[in-house]
């Protein structure tokens, strides 16, 4: 069977250790060649149901631990990317001596968690040689075998990933043996009974394909399998097997698992819940919506916003209306476009929410009703305020139980409460005829869902002063939008 080139690598997780060489006080300075199994099928892209096999590529910081009395580190000192390492260290003793590719400090232990690297590269998959010494040094290269098998899980749905969990009736993780097929066996598991794969930054899903998340495991028969999708909020999509289905993990080989996932947020919403009605909760998107010539974004920061008007980076929207829905549409200087881009539901009670795609990710986003900016106004502590010299309105969640500032730093002070933050973008044009921003830095309005009558929508104005949740202008005003997702 002939092996294709490879798509699939290793990085290490050493966190907090020096990729330098150790400066031990004795010893031979020892450089060595290891090589990652060779010996199983690889395919540049997976896909179905069948096993396939996996080579391990080395990576920038890889070390590798000997299993003797002074437990001799070799750190990677060339061929990164390659299966064919050239490693250097100082050698203690004579003989042959078992040696562990591993991110642990200790070379018997397992991890119970791995970390999610973008491009499907893998982490923290352990393995297993032998360095022969005469007259102290390696005699020979040296192969190094892989302890476990990968769980593929491919991941279908909306939302974003920050977390998986899988959990199962034998050990997943903790101290190992060797058995003679060269699989690791956990003997001890200490704590939970589940492993995770960390997303720090998140992953978000799409529904047209799937998303591929890699998970090393000991090899074994697992029963009782449930897998937890946990987003940046809290939100979990479990799976479980059934009743007396196995799965299978098998050493140096992938077993692929998929799934449809339902329920996660995605990563353009805030933290903090927010009532808008005795009963109803949202969440407020990260920043205001923009139109970048192409697509509709979210500003990354909440004091994001333009005091002026850009053809690439429109921020501020004109509203219509006709008997169904409220449109609001980009403008051109002070001219209405007549492309309708972004509908939106007039009556919250008498509309369901639409899916609406921002930033790549589709959502069922929408504004906030007149009513509901009322009842947010009235019923959540909000003040007049400053972040990275911005002006504008901060409103706190209703988990909130600190004091509200007169300025903020930046987007992570704001986040440290879950606050929400409103800049005040002024309107654009301030008068009708005018092509420039008025009142920036001064006010801010944000339309509502609702209109007042043909050709008038509700809006909110708020200043130092001032706060009106029932006003209403020319859908021909261009005003900020702040998006909402319902809980």
């Amino acid at each position: 069977m002939s092996v294709a080139a490879i798509a699939l690598g290793l990085a290490s997780c050493n966190k907090g250790e020096s990729t330098l060489t150790p400066e031990l006080p004795t010893g031979h300075q020892v450089t060595f060649v290891a090589n990652t199994e060779s010996s199983v099928d690889t395919k540049t892209y997976l896909s179905g149901n069948d096993k396939s096999g996996y080579w391990v590529l080395w990576s920038e910081g890889d070390k590798i631990i000997l299993d003797n009395p002074a437990s001799s580190r070799f750190y990677l000192l060339s061929g990164a990317g390659t299966t064919k390492g050239t490693f250097h260290g100082y050698g203690m003793g004579e003989g042959t001596f078992d040696a562990y590719y591993t991110t642990a400090s200790t070379i018997n232990w397992l991890s119970d968690e791995t970390e999610y690297i973008p491009g499907n590269v893998i982490s923290s998959a352990p393995m297993k040689g032998t360095l022969t010494f005469e007259g102290g040094y390696i005699s020979s290269e040296a192969e190094f075998k892989n302890l476990c098998g990968l769980l593929r899980l491919s991941l279908k749905g909306d939302g974003t990933v920050r977390q998986i969990r899988v959990y199962a009736d034998q050990y997943l993780y903790g101290t190992f043996d060797v058995n003679e097929e060269g699989s690791a066996v956990i003997k001890y598991q200490p704590e939970h009974d589940y492993v995770t794969h960390n997303c720090e930054e998140g992953v978000n899903l799409a529904s047209d394909k799937g998303s591929d998340f890699y998970m090393p495991l000991p090899p074994n028969n697992y029963t009782g399998v449930k897998i937890e999708i946990i987003d940046f909020l809290g939100k979990k999509c479990t799976k479980t097997l059934k009743d007396g289905k196995v799965l299978n993990i098998a050493r140096a080989m992938i077993t692929p698992v998929s799934l449809n996932v339902t329920g996660l947020t995605d990563k353009g919403i805030l933290p903090g819940r927010f009532f808008v009605g005795t009963t109803k909760l949202v969440y407020f998107s990260k920043g205001n919506l923009y139109w970048d010539g192409d697509s509709f974004e979210f500003e990354e920061n909440q004091y994001d916003c333009l005091p002026g008007w850009s053809s690439t980076h429109v921020d501020h929207f004109s509203w219509n209306k006709d008997a169904a829905e409220a449109y609001a549409r980009i403008s051109s200087g002070g001219t209405l476009s007549s492309d309708v881009l972004f509908t939106n539901d007039p009556d919250y009670e008498q509309y369901p929410n639409k899916d609406f795609t921002v930033g790549g990710v589709k959502g069922k986003y929408r504004t906030l009703t007149q009513n509901e900016w009322e009842y947010l106004i009235k019923n959540n502590p909000h003040k007049w305020t400053k972040v990275h010299d911005v002006n504008g309105l901060v409103i706190a969640p209703i988990e909130h139980r600190g004091t509200l500032l007169d300025s903020y730093a930046d987007n992570d002070a704001l986040a440290a409460e879950n606050l929400v933050f409103l800049p005040a973008a002024g309107s654009y044009p301030y008068n009708n005829g005018e092509s420039s921003c008025g009142l920036f830095n001064t006010y801010c309005y944000y339309w509502s869902s609702s209109a007042f009558s043909d050709g008038y929508g509700y809006f909110t104005r708020c200043d130092a002063q001032y706060l009106v949740s029932d006003m209403h202008y020319s859908s021909t005003y261009k005003f900020s939008i702040r998006l909402v997702k319902d809980e």
